[in-house]
């Protein structure tokens, strides 16, 4: 128990008391393959929702959303690790070979 509240103690510092908000998955998928995905969310928190496709935990020009509705738009992998980003309201991400 005190070594998960060391660890939050240290996250909650570490990203200066800013909530940050994301989904993590893992794939079977390798990489350079593609994963759909069908992403939406409130028009106002859209432009702070990306797809962090190579595990880096930095935003990067092209893993900026541009597409948001229930259609599913195709991403390449950089990583078997992705994480989506952002007050996300829904999201579809099935036949992804998801762990």
């Amino acid at each position: 128990m005190k070594k998960f509240i060391l660890i939050s103690v240290f996250v909650v510092l570490f990203i200066g008391c800013k909530s940050v908000s994301y989904i993590e998955f893992t794939t079977k998928k390798n990489i350079g393959d593609e994963i759909e995905l069908s992403i939406s969310a409130d028009k106002k928190d859209q432009k702070n929702i990306w797809i962090d496709m190579n595990n880096n935990k930095r935003r990067e020009e092209y893993e900026k959303i541009t597409y948001f509705g229930e259609e599913t738009k195709k991403y390449q992998l950089k990583d078997t690790i992705f994480r989506v980003y952002g007050k996300v309201k829904y999201l579809e991400c099935k036949n992804n070979k998801l762990n």
